[in-house]
């Protein structure tokens, strides 16, 4: 069983767990692999696009 910690700041963390952030690891990397394999984008609009058709193509 996990313990739960919180912070001077305020911030919670579970201690025993170390995959508590692999969801997100692996969110990320699929998204660099898929979204950067034609190279860089051009404008922060061309990324803001293509990061939301690729999400609103996998979850539906």
């Amino acid at each position: 069983m996990s313990s739960f910690i919180t912070g001077g700041s305020g911030a919670c963390i579970w201690a025993d767990d170390p995959y508590d952030n692999a969801y997100a690891e692996s969110l990320w990397g699929r998204l660099k692999a898929e979204l950067l394999k034609d190279g860089v984008f051009l404008s922060a609009e061309d990324v803001r696009t293509e990061v939301l058709a690729y999400i609103e193509g996998y979850y539906n």
